[in-house]
């Protein structure tokens, strides 16, 4: 037990922390009184105690809490955005920065302000975050969004998703503007909303800006937070969109190399964690149920033409060879696409019932002599039909089959 005076916190996990006898801001959702919340691992919260005397507790012990000037930056943000909200028409709040800028932080407690205080605000907050890599709400690889309370790492409720297959829009830009482009009519359609948007932290380079300037695009009158942009991106946004709000917050610096080993990690474990009951599914790759493969579209092509040992298998299809080989295939020409063994391992997979997502699935192998494709899910998971994406996950799949032994 401890006491916490007035001011601002933040508590890493894994950790539970219990508050008492206080008025307490969570991440912009209030709390009063009595309150108590979870922290996953590689979290960090940031939190306000509006009374003079908190009475708290937290297990286990070294989970870190203390006073932090980082918190009190964050909900001076927060209440920068939240008065330019008020009594506005905008209909979407766009964040765009780097990775390691806050933006998730500080889009989850604008959403969560907005949504514990509506009668000020003349549209009902909904939240997107097009973060492929790091997706808090349903899944890396997914975008997705939500319309009740957030707290990262935990589980949403109600979360609509549009699955992508990748975890940068620099590998399939077209299919993830799509997504959002989705998702955002599709709700839009059912109701007016305020668009919270949460942006991945891909902003350097033609493409990138083009991105963003699409998703902005998509609200009729939209608000544009940003922060640490070049100046050529600057430019080009403040030209387009008069509507924008520029936030700055110190930290110290991280690494390109650590800050990109820490988002792989934790990717990972975000994956691992919605494999609740994995169990083994062998599917016939001939049939039309599994969307996604580069293989089995066309003529198979016998593998001893290449008169190379390595080649496992081969197909034609619309002009151009593809071959699966153990080892380096020799011949590296126009028209020939090779596949290196095992290409397959570990490819995230979208599970959909009657058109909607219903859960993932990770690929295990190829048997290609068979052409039968096993993949792992949860079991009792119904699903019609799925689609593989470019992403792998290897560790996650070696952890999840190290578990059916």
């Amino acid at each position: 037990m401890g006491v916490l005076e007035r001011g601002y916190y933040k508590i890493r996990g894994p950790g539970k922390l219990k508050l008492a006898g206080c008025r307490v801001n969570i991440m912009g959702i209030p709390c009063s009184r009595e309150c108590d919340f979870v922290v996953p691992a590689g979290r960090t919260y940031v939190f306000k105690v509006d009374d003079d005397r908190c009475t708290y507790s937290v297990s286990p012990m070294e989970t870190i809490v203390g006073k932090d000037e980082l918190g009190e930056l964050l909900y001076y943000n927060r209440n920068v955005i939240l008065s330019k909200l008020e009594n506005t028409e905008y209909d979407g709040v766009v964040f765009i920065g780097p990775p390691d800028s806050f933006k998730s932080t500080i889009s989850i407690m604008v959403f969560n302000s907005v949504l514990s205080d509506n009668k000020s605000y003349r549209n009902q907050p909904y939240y997107i975050t097009t973060d492929v890599g790091q997706n808090e709400i349903f899944m890396p690889t997914f975008i997705s969004g939500a319309s009740s309370y957030i707290l990262p790492g935990n589980p949403v409720d109600h979360a609509a998703s549009c699955f992508t297959g990748i975890t940068s829009p620099a590998f399939n830009t077209e299919k993830y503007l799509w997504c959002i482009t989705y998702l955002v009519n599709k709700l839009r359609s059912e109701r007016n909303l305020l668009f919270i948007v949460d942006t991945d932290g891909w902003v350097f380079g033609h493409r990138a800006i083009y991105s963003k300037m699409i998703i902005a695009e998509l609200f009729n009158k939209p608000l544009i937070v940003y922060t640490s942009l070049d100046k050529e991106f600057r430019k080009h946004l403040l030209y387009h969109f008069k509507d924008s709000i520029e936030y700055t917050i110190s930290r110290e610096p991280v690494s390109a190399k650590k800050s990109s080993e820490r988002r792989r990690v934790h990717r990972s474990r975000l994956v691992l964690k919605a494999f609740k009951e994995p169990c083994r599914i062998v599917l016939d790759c001939m049939d039309s149920n599994i969307l996604g493969l580069p293989v089995f579209h066309g003529s198979e092509v016998d593998p001893s033409i290449f008169g190379v040992p390595s080649v496992i298998y081969a197909e034609s299809w619309k002009g151009k060879i593809i071959v699966v080989a153990e080892n380096e295939f020799p011949y590296k020409r126009g028209g020939i696409e090779v596949l290196k063994k095992n290409w397959e391992q570990g490819l995230i997979t979208a599970l959909y019932s009657n058109g909607e997502i219903s859960g993932i699935g990770l690929v295990e192998k190829i048997d290609y002599r068979k052409k039968k494709l096993s993949l792992i899910a949860n079991r009792g998971v119904p699903f019609d039909y799925i689609e593989v994406g470019r992403a792998s996950f290897p560790e996650v799949l070696r952890s999840l089959e190290s578990s059916l032994h």
